[in-house]
């Protein structure tokens, strides 16, 4: 059995409010992938087991719909432990309307919208006149909606290869939010080989589709990395102004005895300074590190 670990609860409640407990599992994780709640299975039942010493000290009701306190079991996320937790808020009011669920449009995986907000401030997006953003993996336009609500003038080109993504529908879900669409551009194209003219921009940021391109571009048999393959083409290219900002994430997995396995790629030192390293745990072998590059003034 698991180690239970009591995390974010210091106390037993002694104030009767109504509760629920449901269970994530990261142990299934998978880049691409979303999270899911297992409820009802096995692991849920044991891990309910573990904790019930503390569970039978609760003052409440239990209420699955509207609880006052909501209580998640973290499976998987540190050697084996389950992790007890619980939801102390629901986040800003005002980010609401950005969350992929409020959209009439959808890819297979949009970026949750606070993370959206943390990328653009780590870019330094500002409401500027002529502030330029390229997302060379646009998707569904998760980073391009909140940068409109930044700055509603500033310049934004969405390029993304899928053709099954809809661009009509992408600009739907701007107007529905009463985002501008003035200067928003959408280019279906590779970016590795989009011709970008003299054209340079204040922020790239993009959120890769790791995992299955990857795995398309290798049945192509193309030896692909998307983090190797962004770093190449801005330089390459020249697409960032002087100061600019690269700001994507990057995949990093681990093998049994703890090793890291990711795909290794080199930061030329001469073009980027390296500003920020964010790890977001997933699970006890996946992890997904934020980059925050900045171009030298002069290269």
């Amino acid at each position: 059995m698991a180690e239970v670990t009591l995390n974010a609860l210091k106390t037993i409640p002694t104030e009767r409010k109504t509760w629920s407990l449901r269970l994530r599992d990261f142990n299934s994780i998978k880049f691409g992938r979303r999270l899911r709640s297992p409820a009802g299975t096995q692991l849920e039942r044991d891990a309910i087991f573990e904790l019930k010493p503390f569970l039978e000290q609760l003052i409440g009701d239990v209420d699955l719909t509207r609880p006052e306190r909501a209580l998640y079991i973290l499976s998987g996320v540190d050697g084996g432990k389950y992790l007890l937790s619980e939801q102390i808020s629901n986040g800003f009011e005002s980010l609401a309307q950005f969350q992929p669920v409020e959209r009439g449009y959808l890819t297979s995986t949009p970026l949750e919208a606070a993370t959206a907000f943390v990328m653009l401030n780590l870019g330094l997006m500002r409401a500027k006149s002529n502030f330029s953003v390229l997302d060379p993996y646009a998707g569904s336009a998760s980073l391009l909606q909140a940068a409109k609500y930044i700055n509603p003038n500033a310049k934004c080109l969405a390029v993304e290869r899928d053709w099954k993504v809809n661009f009509s529908s992408i600009r739907q879900n701007f107007d529905d939010l009463n985002l501008s669409t003035e200067d928003l551009k959408f280019v279906r194209a590779d970016f590795r080989d989009h011709g970008f003219g003299n054209n340079q921009f204040d922020l790239i940021i993009c959120d890769p589709p790791y995992g299955l391109r990857e795995l398309l571009d290798a049945r192509r048999g193309e030896n692909s990395s998307c983090s190797a393959d962004l770093l190449f083409a801005v330089q390459q290219k020249n697409l960032l102004k002087g100061g600019g900002r690269l700001v994507f994430f990057h995949p990093v997995t681990t093998n049994e005895e703890g090793v890291v396995t990711d795909e290794h790629f080199d930061i030329d030192e001469r073009y980027f300074d390296l500003i920020h390293s964010f790890d977001q745990y997933l699970s006890g072998r996946l992890t997904r590190r934020l980059l925050v590059l900045q171009k030298k003034l002069t290269t």
